[in-house]
């Protein structure tokens, strides 16, 4: 019988651990990470000072100078033990995003038809064909990265990022799809835009999505339609 090698503890500096679930990106590797960085943050350890999941893996620090680093792993080996069967029921939710794909919002919808050899319709049915799970946060306050972009759909990143995408920028690189919440730079391909405000610093949970939740994409048809929405969400 194989061993299972999973999960990992992994010693990331004198104050942080690193819980390891698997190597590849899957639904149920993630939920076991989601799963731990739930119970952790809705039990509110007094030793945790933050938590950071991944595709894979939970990288938790803690406060040194009121426990141990083998006394803290211990304890968070005795949680993922006994606690995360229990806690495989978060909350999630699922957010239905709108996209408008244009020429002017799709920066580079043309470069992308031309590498994958699919028309501009194509791509667009096969990026809101499926629900895509938020695997992680970063790189920049409430963006999220969703996996399982369909294989027709792989690009490479751009050779040369843009110093400004704009904010709602939706986006597509290998297996990996992505909303940039505020202007930044970037090297993602861009297929559209969303008028959805998905970070807002003034709420208690400023990013509308999290870990765990899911996202599905749906076109809308016209810049009138995307003002509108847009304008109900500075509304809110």
């Amino acid at each position: 019988m194989k061993k299972n090698l999973y999960p990992q503890y992994i010693c990331s500096g004198d104050n942080s651990i690193l819980v390891k679930f698997g190597e590849e990106i899957s639904p149920k590797i993630n939920s076991n990470v989601v799963s731990l960085a739930s119970y952790l943050r809705n039990n509110q350890i007094p030793e945790i000072l933050d938590i950071l999941p991944s595709y894979s893996t939970v990288l938790i620090t803690f406060n040194s100078l009121l426990i141990s680093h083998y006394l803290f792993e211990k304890k968070i080996k005795e949680i993922v033990k006994t606690k995360l069967k229990k806690n495989k029921v978060f909350d999630q939710k699922i957010l239905k995003i709108p996209v408008l794909y244009s020429e002017e919002f799709g920066l580079d919808l043309d470069r992308i038809s031309n590498h994958t050899g699919l028309n501009i319709s194509e791509i667009i049915k096969l990026h809101t064909s499926k629900e895509y799970i938020v695997y992680s946060m970063g790189f920049t306050p409430g963006f999220p990265y969703l996996a399982d972009l369909d294989k027709k759909l792989d690009m490479p990143r751009l050779k040369k990022p843009r110093l400004k995408v704009p904010q709602g920028s939706v986006a597509i690189t290998g297996a990996q799809t992505g909303i940039y919440p505020f202007e930044s730079g970037g090297g993602w391909n861009i297929i559209g835009r969303t008028p959805l405000e998905l970070f807002d610093s003034n709420l208690e949970s400023p990013s509308r999505l999290k870990p765990g939740d899911k996202v599905k994409f749906f076109q809308i048809a016209s810049i009138d339609e995307f003002d509108q929405i847009s304008k109900i969400e500075k509304n809110k």
